[in-house]
């Protein structure tokens, strides 16, 4: 999965990214979870439609893409990629 994640995001991501650093916050999983389900919940969602929770876009964007991830794995969510490569989600 990393390297599928670093693909999506542009480059490859150290560790410490998600345990947080001087002037960065750390991954909140719990935070996003709730947040991607809310929006989700009774409709369909486009990934980049996800309003961000933090400052820094491109974190904001790997937290959000492991979190749905996370999601699908635990059956909340369904993600489809359309032709274009846009990911869709819908809460089940």
């Amino acid at each position: 999965m990393e390297a599928e994640l670093d693909a999506f995001v542009g480059s490859s991501i150290p560790m410490d990214v998600f345990l947080g650093g001087d002037s960065r916050p750390p991954f909140d999983m719990d935070r996003y979870r709730r947040h991607i389900l809310e929006l989700a919940s009774g409709c369909i969602v486009h990934f980049e439609g996800i309003s961000r929770i933090i400052e820094d876009e491109r974190l904001d964007r790997i937290f959000r893409f492991v979190t749905v991830i996370f999601l699908q794995h635990e059956g909340r969510i369904e993600l489809n990629q359309e032709d274009g490569g846009e990911i869709l989600i819908t809460a089940r």
